[in-house]
């Protein structure tokens, strides 16, 4: 039992919880609950956001909210493309892993693991999901409710720091690492 208190009480198990709160609060609060997708991808990037560095949190904001740009840009290009196709499920064989290729190579390749997950993961669920037909806004919908979540998670992140950092100097040292 005692495990299990200490558990509850990690730090982490906070943070994920705030963070987790702070989401369906923002979309409660706004009256956006019927947005069930943009809710879940909101909460999916404020929990993966949380890192034990601050510096950690940003660095994967950066990549991921590239990703999801990058992501939902190759897939409005395929739903495009596949309205004018007539026989998509044989064409899908081909054309699926042609657009998850092209998404690979504009996100990085290997040298950005994050940014290429993030990218197919979105090309991948506007494909398969399909992104709503009568929302022009839908791209822009998915960029900020990732942007949100990553916020979420920076916040969190910061306020419950493990330690306080140098955030300026850590970025620094990240963006010359690359």
């Amino acid at each position: 039992m005692k495990n299990m208190w200490h558990k509850m009480v990690e730090k982490n198990t906070v943070k994920i919880t705030i963070a987790v709160f702070l989401s369906v609060s923002f979309y409660t609060i706004f009256h956006m609950v019927d947005e069930s997708s943009l809710l879940l991808i909101t909460l999916t990037n404020a929990i993966f956001g949380i890192r034990p560095k601050t510096v950690d949190t940003w660095i994967f904001f950066r990549y991921r909210l590239l990703g999801t740009t990058i992501g939902c840009i190759l897939g409005s290009l395929y739903l495009v493309v596949s309205v004018h196709i007539t026989q998509l499920k044989v064409i899908n064989v081909i054309l699926i892993p042609l657009f998850a290729c092209l998404t690979v190579v504009f996100s990085g390749g290997e040298k950005a693991p994050t940014t290429v997950r993030g990218a197919v993961m979105t090309l991948i669920s506007m494909i398969l999901l399909v992104a709503p037909d009568n929302d022009k806004n839908y791209v822009f919908h998915r960029i900020m409710a990732t942007f949100l979540g990553l916020l979420i998670s920076i916040l969190v992140n910061w306020v419950i720091a493990p330690k306080k950092e140098h955030l300026v100097e850590e970025l620094k040292e990240s963006i010359d690492e690359e």
